[in-house]
């Protein structure tokens, strides 16, 4: 469970923080465990359709209280993106988890009609995968649909829904 706040600083910056309620349900005897992350981002826009962001997650370095204490991904990441025209927007990044080697990803996302996205990505983690979906955006609402492949795992479907308060 989260709970966002997000706030714009003039016409340029924007930064935004979020609380996330975590929690592992275990069967029989060894009970469950709950924590708290926090994230928060910037995000900036120095030229007209050129975007530059910065997110950390979990930064306080929090960990689930379990018999062995498990702890919960530290993860920074920065990127960059740019609408080539109204319709086309690409996006590179690169994030590092503090145990983990460096990932560079990337992505595009196409304004197909009206309120209709389609959407793909690369990511180089370990091995090599991509993801495709489309989203749904009227009003608050969003809607977003994907599946993203995976050499091992194969295909993985992934569903969001949010409303954002005006």
């Amino acid at each position: 469970i989260s709970l966002a706040f997000g706030k714009p600083f003039g016409d340029i910056f924007s930064a935004g923080i979020q609380l996330d309620l975590l929690n592992i349900y275990q069967a029989e005897d060894y009970g469950n465990s709950t924590t708290l992350a926090v994230e928060g981002g910037i995000l900036a826009e120095p030229a007209e359709g050129l975007f530059i962001g910065a997110h950390v997650y979990n930064p306080t370095m929090s960990y689930y209280h379990t018999f062995e204490p498990e702890k919960v991904p530290t993860i920074l990441q920065v990127g960059i993106g740019y609408y080539f025209t109204e319709k086309l927007f690409i996006i590179m990044e690169t994030e590092k988890d503090l145990e983990q080697k460096i990932v560079f990803q990337g992505g595009a996302e196409y304004h197909v009609i009206k309120s209709i996205y389609a959407r793909f990505g690369l990511s180089t983690f370990e091995l090599s995968s991509y993801s495709f979906g489309v989203g749904f955006v009227y009003k608050g609402i969003k809607a977003d649909m994907a599946f993203s492949q995976h050499q091992i795992l194969g295909y993985t479907p992934h569903v969001s829904f949010s409303y954002s308060f005006r």
